[in-house]
């Protein structure tokens, strides 16, 4: 699943941290909420901040932990504000390693240090993580 929005995030209440998409905000609360079932699935939040959590609450809440606790196995997801047109390159070279067979995490590795051969500054590539349930 990937959705390409705007995103923010609220650190004084993680759970109101949002996407904003054609019809509204949708709210990590509403992530959780149990209205999504991402069971199984590796979703791709194509949003600034997407990836931010809270530092302030004994768990790592944010919208890639909502993703996470709505059944999804894993979350790309960007840490701080990202260059538009450069994202749309990244995420060309991950879903081009993903239909190579590439697991999303080495996707991800791989889409990074392609990006990086031509926009050196770590603005550029380093955002994007790939979130799991596990380590």
């Amino acid at each position: 699943m990937h959705i390409a929005a705007h995103g923010r995030f609220r650190a004084g209440n993680p759970l109101f941290s949002a996407l904003h998409l054609g019809d509204g905000w949708l709210t990590a609360a509403s992530l959780v909420d149990g209205r999504f079932d991402l069971q199984g699935r590796v979703v791709v939040l194509s949003a600034c901040v997407s990836g931010r959590v809270s530092a302030s609450t004994p768990r790592p809440i944010g919208l890639a932990w909502a993703c996470l606790n709505a059944g999804a196995v894993g979350v790309v997801a960007a840490l701080w504000p990202i260059d538009d047109q450069v994202t749309v390159t990244l995420m060309r070279h991950f879903y081009q390693a993903i239909a190579a067979g590439q697991h999303p995490r080495q996707a991800l590795s791989r889409a990074r240090r392609l990006v990086a051969q031509e926009y050196p500054h770590p603005s550029y590539w380093a955002a994007f993580r790939y979130f799991s349930g596990t380590a």
